[in-house]
Order: C-alpha cells, then sequence, then structure tokens
C-alpha cells in the first residue's frame, strides 16, 4: 500500500466520523426543537382551555364566590387588625401607667413584687398580640411603642433580680 491510498483511506474515515458528528448534532438539534414546540402547543391548549372554562356558567359563579371570599377575608384581616391595634395599645398604655406610677406612694404599683407580677402577664399578653399584628402587616408606630413596654419590663425585672427599688440605692 502506498502512501496515496493511506491518506485517501484516513481522509474517508475523517469525512465519515465528521459527517456522523454533523448528523448526530443535527438529531439532536431536532430533538430539542420537538420538546420545545411540543411545549408551546401544550400551553397554548392550555391557554385555550382556560378561556374555554372561563367562559362557562359554572366557571363564572366560582369566580364570583371566590371574589366575595377574598372580600370577606380583606374585611376580616382590618377587622382583625383594628382589634389587635387597639389591644396593643391598651396593654402597653398600661405598663407606660405602672412605670409612672411606681415612685407615687399612694398607688398600687410601689411595691416592686406587685409591678413584677402585673408586668409578667402583660408581657404574654403583648407578645402575643404584638406577633399576631406584625404577622398581619402592622406599622412601626406600634412596634416602638412595644420595644419600650419590653425596656421597662426588662429594667424592672433587672430590678427584681438585683432585689432593689430605685429610689433605695
Amino acid at each position: 500500500m502506498d502512501f496515496q491510498t493511506v491518506l485517501s483511506i484516513i481522509s474517508i474515515s475523517v469525512s465519515t466520523l465528521a459527517t456522523i458528528l454533523v448528523i448526530i448534532i443535527n438529531l439532536n438539534s431536532v430533538k430539542k426543537i420537538k420538546e420545545e414546540s411540543k411545549k408551546e402547543r401544550e400551553e397554548v391548549e392550555s391557554l385555550r382551555i382556560g378561556r374555554v372554562v372561563e367562559n362557562t356558567e359554572f366557571s363564572k359563579k366560582v369566580i364570583n364566590k371566590l371574589s366575595r371570599i377574598e372580600e370577606s377575608q380583606g374585611t376580616y384581616s382590618r377587622a382583625l387588625l383594628h382589634i389587635l391595634r387597639t389591644d396593643l395599645l391598651t396593654y402597653t398604655d398600661e405598663i407606660f401607667y405602672i412605670n409612672r406610677k411606681r415612685n407615687t406612694r399612694g398607688s398600687k404599683w410601689v411595691n416592686l413584687q406587685s409591678r413584677l407580677d402585673r408586668y409578667n402577664v402583660l408581657e404574654e399578653v403583648i407578645d402575643n398580640c404584638f406577633e399576631s399584628y406584625k404577622s398581619l402587616g402592622g406599622n412601626c408606630y406600634l412596634e416602638e411603642k412595644y420595644n419600650e413596654s419590653k425596656a421597662i419590663i426588662k429594667e424592672t425585672k433587672k430590678q427584681a433580680e438585683y432585689g432593689t427599688e430605685e429610689g433605695e440605692e
């Protein structure tokens, strides 16, 4: 076998291999195109079915009922937010009141233990109220009052821990 024949065989082999590679790449491309067109057809069919279903009397009734339910939930959420806001303001104001009256001689809040007992109850209530209020989208004004109330309670607990009244040092 001469050199020309070997080169011809190698050339034919390489061109055959290249042709096979091009065919495989084209087949993969065709496969991807078919998958994409299938997805597009499914989406178009889904939209068409959605429009058909939307135009039936039953679907109109369902959509109307869902709209009324959504409106009712919005009203309920607003009412619940109002109740939580009112409760949170009431309890934080009570904490502020107790804190103001802690040094008044005639007040029942002069006693550290009675203040602490009441603060423990109020703290649990405001924590629950604030958590619910925040999850419903409450505003930051009440968050400031909540944080101030928590600071007062924390300071009172610290006083109880050290066993001192504010004016006794």
